[in-house]
């Protein structure tokens, strides 16, 4: 029942942001997109119901699949931090960090596909660690800068990384087994889409008034 409302609710707001990218043609609505059908495939290949009711006949796919759809959600959600915050370059002891993640990210997609699984799979967690503080600290670093959609941003994937810690620390027994550690983490990316959600149509409006 749960995970029935849950999948419904990503469904919904993976069609409606479709609609408005056909409809208002801003870039940011189709990576969005994107990034909301990767992490819908990282689900389904977590809670065994990929399995169940699409790759259980591919047994090859079922063990390719987390990693992979892991690399690309990475690299999807760099597009659209790069796109989303309208950023052109950033760098770290003159290190450009945005096209060396991408070269890691690279790395990772060609790994999960040809690296036996157990390495795949480590070097997919390995993208996604280092993915998500360079998106965060980007997201603060705008909002820093005074830009209101910087702070959506950063408010936005609190949900994604808090979940995701409340997961670890319960598969390592730190927290208790209950309801909000259980679904902690579709509860946070629930919460990080609608946030985000709210952000593209905010950023939508301020492009329109500076127009």
């Amino acid at each position: 029942f749960w995970f029935g409302m849950y999948y419904g609710a990503v469904l919904i707001i993976l069609l409606y942001n479709l609609y408005l990218y056909f409809v208002l043609n801003d870039k940011n609505y189709f990576y969005y997109v994107v990034v909301l059908f990767c992490y819908v495939l990282i689900e389904l290949s977590l809670n065994g119901m990929g399995s169940v009711y699409f790759w259980g006949e591919m047994p090859e796919l079922a063990k390719r699949v987390r990693p992979l759809a892991i690399c690309l959600f990475s690299f999807a959600c760099l597009i659209l931090t790069i796109s989303f915050l309208d950023i052109k370059n950033v760098t770290l002891f003159r290190l450009n960090v945005v096209y060396s993640f991408g070269v890691i990210i690279l790395i990772g997609l060609i790994g999960s596909i040809i690296f036996p699984f157990t390495l795949a799979i480590k070097g997919a967690m390995i993208v996604a660690f280092i993915a998500a503080p360079v998106m965060y600290a980007t997201g603060i670093y705008v909002w820093q800068q005074g830009n209101r959609i910087g702070k959506y941003f950063t408010i936005g994937w609190s949900g994604v990384i808090i979940g995701g810690m409340v997961n670890v620390l319960r598969a390592f027994d730190i927290l208790p087994v209950n309801f909000w550690t259980t679904y902690g983490a579709q509860l946070g990316s629930i919460a990080t889409l609608l946030i985000l959600n709210t952000a593209l149509s905010d950023r939508v409006r301020l492009l329109q008034q500076q127009s």
